[in-house]
């Protein structure tokens, strides 16, 4: 696997990518025997150097598949070619691609067709990441990382949607989502929060030893604990393992789904800053919950945004 924390499509180094003509189909991008970098199919090196794609002038969120245009699409493309971009990071969205559980939308994926046609005429990689919201929710509630029943349709849009794409080496990599996060307290937490703490102390009595409190703790009604910094707290430890584990088992199921229906595919997460102690933590509930160093052994590679 390769484990290189690195921002999304930058290049140091543009003279080590080689793409085929751009009236020939794209060869696969693989990892490289090092497993710290790409290659395509015929043993080049591949350096993914790009931007994340949306129509200018749509407004906010991107609307890339509702207003999409295929000409303006065209164009896009030949000037990012000019500019020596070989790599565009796509959104797909549940509006537009996935409204109801195990069905794939038919006119989004027509829209899709187009662009991977256009981009492999250009000579350019697309990295789609998977559903979300910037074109409106799907036709259920709720939507969150942590809520299992999102999960399972999501593993079900994967195995419709990779088995669909199979074989089409345009397809640089899929990422699973942009930048998501385990929440710290909802009510989708709490539920799944206790059933991970009965999972692993069984008794409230060992719970209670584990975290050296005396007053009693009522397996099932444990609460969860405040976002403050307590560093030698072993509840705040076992909440966020639980978060991480949560993380864990989110990209697990994915990755599988992805694999399974193509085995070529290469995975990624779309990871934010602050799945990494940074500046930009504004204080512990900032952290993501999803651990590059347990990620990177789910994963092909990591992305950090």
């Amino acid at each position: 696997m390769l484990k290189c924390h690195h921002a999304l499509l930058v290049a140091l180094m543009l003279a080590a990518t080689h793409l085929c003509a751009a009236d020939q189909p794209l060869p696969k991008v693989r990892i490289a025997k090092d497993g710290r970098s790409f290659e395509t199919a015929v043993g080049r090196p591949f350096v993914p150097f790009g931007v994340s794609y949306y129509r200018p002038g749509t407004g906010w969120a991107p609307q890339i598949w509702k207003q999409f245009d295929a000409e303006a699409t065209r164009k896009d493309f030949a000037r990012m070619k000019e500019l020596g971009i070989n790599c565009v990071r796509v959104f797909l969205t549940y509006h537009s691609f996935y409204t109801d559980p195990g069905v794939l939308r038919q006119e989004g994926l027509e829209k899709f067709d187009r662009f991977l046609a256009l981009a492999e005429q250009a000579g350019i990689y697309v990295h789609p990441t998977g559903p979300d919201l910037w074109e409106g929710p799907p036709n259920w509630q709720p939507v969150a990382v942590a809520d299992q029943r999102t999960l399972q349709y999501t593993v079900q849009f994967w195995e419709l949607f990779a088995a669909r794409y199979r074989g089409r080496h345009v397809i640089f990599a899929y990422d699973l989502k942009n930048e998501p996060m385990i929440d710290w307290q909802s009510e989708i937490i709490t539920p799944q929060w206790n059933a991970w703490l009965l999972r692993q102390y069984a008794s409230s009595e060992k719970l209670a030893a584990a975290w050296g409190v005396t007053n009693h703790l009522e397996l099932g009604k444990v609460p969860i604990p405040p976002a403050k910094n307590a560093l030698r707290s072993r509840q705040l430890l076992d909440f966020q393992s639980f978060r991480e584990d949560l993380a864990d088992e989110w990209t697990r199921r994915q990755v599988k789904a992805i694999k399974n229906a193509d085995p070529e595919a290469l995975n990624t997460v779309g990871c934010l800053q602050t799945s990494v102690p940074s500046r930009f933590w504004g204080g512990i509930a900032d952290y993501t919950g999803f651990r590059p160093e347990r990620q990177a052994k789910l994963l092909d590679f990591l992305e950090i945004h």
